[in-house]
Order: structure tokens, then C-alpha cells, then sequence
């Protein structure tokens, strides 16, 4: 709800303004943002989870680039000497939509493939292009892409999540 109204008072702000254009926009994003967290009774928590959307999609972006360059060098490098691997990461009872977003970023990842779900829905089957360590990838999906996402759709506060130079490739 406090996103719909954000984005209508963004509307609101760019009819106001005159010209439509992504700064107008933008402006009225940071307004509007201004204004619910000043003026509605959960605005706190509203902006606690808009940081830590912006958190993910920064996390992300930076996780996407370490991959990126770890698969150019293990392929260009040594291609015989990579261990895929199959790993089981267990979930929390994640709804549908945060289902698909986790298994959308994980594969997403370069060297990374979300394969399936348990039919249970307790753990994602994910296949790695190498493996040194499958603890450490079940803890660097778990914390750092589970537990961000989580911080977003629900507001959870969970366990900090591991720096991104322990990313996949």
C-alpha cells in the first residue's frame, strides 16, 4: 500500500511540475518518499525496506560483476580443472513471488542455475559451475541473496550477510 501511494504522489508531483521526464520522476520519488516517512505511521519501517531494496539491487550489481569475472578467468584459465556441483540450500517458507525472485537472482548469477524446488518447497536445487566449498555457497545464497530479499518483502531482520567478495562463480 505505502508503495502505491508513493508512486501516485510521484505522479502527482510530475502533473504538478510540467515537463515529463525521468528527473521530474525521480524528483517526485524522493519527495514522496520524504513525505511517507515524515507523515505515515510506519514510515520508518517503509524506509528501512526501501534501503534495503536499494541494499539488494546494489549487492546484486556487485555480485553479478565478481561472478562475471570469476567465470571469464576459470573458463579462460583452466576449464578442466572445474567441479560443478549440485547443492541443496534449505529456505525459510517463502511465498511464491520471493520463491521466484531468489531463484531469479541465483540464476541470474553468472556460474549459477537455480534447477528446481523440493516438493516440500524446503530447499532450492542450485547447480554451480565450480565448488571449492558447498558449505560456503549454501551460507552465501542463504545470508546474502534469502536474507536481503527477506529484509525487502518483509522487513525481517536477519543475520548480516557475508561480504560480496565471497561470491560464486
Amino acid at each position: 500500500m505505502m508503495v502505491l501511494a508513493h508512486v501516485l504522489l510521484a505522479l502527482t508531483w510530475l502533473a504538478m511540475v510540467g515537463p515529463v521526464t525521468i528527473s521530474n520522476f525521480l524528483i517526485g520519488l524522493v519527495i514522496g518518499f520524504i513525505a511517507l516517512v515524515a507523515a505515515a505511521p510506519d514510515g520508518h519501517r517503509y524506509a528501512r525496506r526501501v534501503g534495503s531494496g536499494i541494499g539488494l539491487a546494489l549487492y546484486v550489481g556487485w555480485a553479478l560483476l565478481v561472478a562475471n569475472l570469476r567465470v571469464a578467468v576459470a573458463v579462460l584459465g583452466s576449464p578442466k580443472k572445474l567441479r560443478p556441483q549440485l547443492i541443496e540450500v534449505p529456505l525459510k517458507d517463502l511465498t511464491d513471488v520471493e520463491l521466484a525472485v531468489l531463484a531469479s537472482l541465483v540464476t541470474l548469477t553468472p556460474g549459477t542455475v537455480a534447477l528446481d524446488v523440493t516438493p516440500s518447497r524446503s530447499h532450492l536445487i542450485v547447480h554451480l559451475l565450480h565448488c571449492d566449498d558447498p558449505g560456503a555457497e549454501i551460507r552465501e545464497i542463504k545470508e546474502n541473496f534469502e536474507g536481503r530479499l527477506l529484509r525487502v518483502t518483509r522487513g525481517e531482520a536477519v543475520a548480516r550477510p557475508a561480504p560480496p567478495s565471497e561470491t560464486r562463480p
